[in-house]
């Protein structure tokens, strides 16, 4: 396990100077700094770069939501857990859309809170970054693939509570075993998932595109750019369903220098 004195944390809290505060220091992580406000946690999340940011989901001045929609656009890979007062389905959802990792409700263990965050940034260590290089490996290897591919996907921009995200996550995974599916995307490749979700092919392949409208809307669009920098400069808009999982297909075999 990642030593909690090598863990960087920003705390954006509404009472700096609760209890709470000082029960998170003892916890042994490296607390970069604690901030009262939404736009002065932006400020420091963006100059320091911590591994974990604990904000609360409501601030003056900028909340959480706000917070998580400039980081998108800053390549902010950090882990960010929001902390509520009051459970709220819809909040959470709306926040982990956004990048958030952990939605977590008061009053918490503080002990459980270190698990979570000891087990997240654990989770974000081994998940090879989007674009990096690894040795050379083979899908059956042991390897995180799965986590390879979630990753990319939550740096494009894809949702991941919306069916597409899984759908395209499988596309991809099949892909990457058996690289023919992409020359056949209707005949087999929707078909193919649809039994492994029992649903049908048309709805594997709406739920496909709208994730593809959601990302081209609210992704990283410098990420977006590097990948699909040919549909974003000129008229063509927003690629295919085969041409974005092809491209994210070949782009990962690449990265991982999978045989």
């Amino acid at each position: 396990m990642t030593e909690r004195n090598k863990i960087n944390l920003i705390i954006a809290t509404n009472d700096p100077n609760s209890p709470e505060v000082e029960s998170i220091r003892a916890l042994g992580y490296r607390i970069q700094c604690v901030l009262s406000d939404g736009e002065s946690a932006l400020r420091s999340i963006l100059e320091h770069r911590p591994d974990v940011v604990l904000c609360d989901a409501f601030l003056p001045q900028m909340d959480a939501l706000g917070i998580l929609e400039t980081l998108q656009s800053k390549a902010y890979r950090g882990v960010f857990i929001c902390l509520a007062s009051a459970p709220s389905d819809i909040l959470a959802a709306k926040l982990m859309e956004y990048g958030a990792r952990y939605f977590l409700v008061r009053p918490f263990g503080l002990e459980y809170l270190g698990k979570r965050i000891d087990a997240l940034v654990k989770e974000q260590q081994n998940t090879l970054p989007f674009g990096a290089s690894s040795s050379p490996i083979k899908v059956s290897d042991e390897f995180d693939l799965e986590g390879c591919v979630s990753e990319m996907m939550r740096q494009i921009g894809v949702p991941a509570h919306i069916r597409g995200y899984r759908y395209i996550r499988k596309a991809i995974l099949m892909s990457l075993e058996n690289s023919e599916l992409l020359n056949a995307i209707t005949k087999e490749l929707y078909p193919g998932i649809a039994r492994f979700y029992k649903t049908t092919p048309s709805r594997v392949e709406r739920a496909i595109r709208h994730a593809i409208e959601v990302a081209w809307t609210r992704g990283d669009l410098e990420t977006l750019t590097a990948l699909f920098g040919y549909t974003i400069k000129t008229s063509k808009g927003k690629p295919t369903n085969g041409e974005f999982i092809s491209m994210l297909t070949d782009r990962l075999r690449i990265n991982l220098k999978i045989s």
